[in-house]
């Protein structure tokens, strides 16, 4: 199961920086070609009929963190499923960059709430001046979920200049 692998590569990973002995770890080639196939695995997941199947390995590829994931994930950003659109914005936030912050923010205009609650999520961890911008506006999105995650997002990014919004939303 790739999703049990990447765990255990992730696990690897944290124990390599811990004072264990060389002859318990794994070498660096053994833990690249691990994460490599870690990746086409859940690459291949993410062309899966299942939804589920789909959701799981976008979620996947945003632990993994790997930035050659990115061009399948704008494609999962389309998927007809809310749940894989809403785990593809995750996940691209969490790999982060400025290509992150362009495929983000068209995400807050989305009708579906989920994709925008997701979103302004996923910004909260991008801090550029138009990610604060557009998550101040967020904050008076129709959807108390979307506000919701945009209030935690803007308090993520200290943005002392939502203070005003943050005070009106209050009332």
């Amino acid at each position: 199961n790739p999703m049990v692998r990447w765990r255990a590569l992730q696990a690897i990973s944290r124990l390599a920086g811990e004072a264990a002995g060389p002859a318990e770890l794994p070498s660096p080639e053994e833990v690249s070609a691990w994460r490599d196939e870690a990746l086409a695995d859940l690459l291949s997941r993410l062309e899966n009929e299942q939804a589920g199947r789909r959701w799981e390995a976008a979620e996947g590829l945003g632990e993994l963190g790997d930035p050659r994931a990115i061009p399948a994930l704008v494609r999962a950003l389309r998927d007809p499923h809310a749940f894989v659109r809403w785990a593809a914005a995750q996940a691209i936030g969490r790999i982060g960059g400025e290509e992150a912050v362009s495929l983000l923010l068209p995400l807050l205009r989305e009708s579906d709430p989920l994709v925008r609650r997701s979103a302004a999520d996923a910004l909260g961890y991008l801090d550029t001046p138009a990610v604060r911008q557009a998550l101040r506006q967020a904050l008076r999105d129709p959807e108390p979920a979307v506000r919701r995650n945009a209030i935690e997002a803007v308090a993520r990014l200290g943005d002392r200049e939502a203070t005003g919004i943050l005070a009106a939303v209050l009332t």
